[in-house]
């Protein structure tokens, strides 16, 4: 029983991903210089927004008459200043979310099995699984694996640089995509 128990905690173990947030959002803000009367006339427009609901919700004796054109100008002062800021936070959310979804996906590769195989099992085993296939030997739960680990393992050989491979490991690397092409297509696996 107490081995059954470590089997389980030492399998929840491996199983758990972590991603440190401040890692992700280290120096990811881009930070540019600017004149003081820019920033000056930035917060002006900032500090104008702000004070519209203020005025709003005060009533005042006597409604204060502006000219137009003031008020044209705060306004496109003010959609600069919010553009600006709306582009350094969303520059920074979408860089968040691309690092979270790299590590998302570092992980799920780390989890499979096929991408640890040689060069030479990975088309053994690709060869194997196109032979169940053909023989309807595989029943759904199994498809799904298969379906992961193919699907892994072409992400993977999408980025895999041959050029520093032997002609023998080129031939063997073409032959597995090959395999993992036609593995893709049997299933309807993008």
């Amino acid at each position: 029983m107490a081995e059954q128990i470590d089997s389980i905690e030492a399998s929840r173990s491996e199983a758990e991903t972590s991603i440190d947030v401040n890692e992700v959002l280290a120096n990811r803000l881009s930070i540019k210089k600017i004149s003081y009367n820019e920033a000056d006339r930035l917060l002006e427009g900032v500090k104008a927004t702000a004070a519209v609901p203020q005025q709003a919700s005060q009533p005042s004796p006597q409604p204060r008459q502006q000219p137009q054109a003031p008020k044209r100008e705060l306004k496109k002062e003010t959609k600069a200043a919010a553009g600006s800021l709306r582009s350094m936070i969303g520059g920074a959310g979408k860089e968040f979310s691309e690092s979270v979804s790299a590590k998302v996906e570092e992980a799920e590769e780390a989890k499979l099995a096929m991408p640890k195989l040689s060069l030479q099992d990975q088309v053994s085993e690709l060869e194997k699984i196109e032979e169940g296939i053909d023989e309807k030997v595989f029943d759904r739960e199994q498809i799904g694996i298969i379906g992961e680990e193919v699907r892994g393992l072409s992400k993977i050989a999408a980025r895999e640089d041959t050029s520093r491979m032997s002609e023998e490991q080129r031939e063997l690397v073409l032959m597995r995509n090959q395999r993992i092409k036609e593995i893709k297509g049997r299933l309807n696996i993008r």
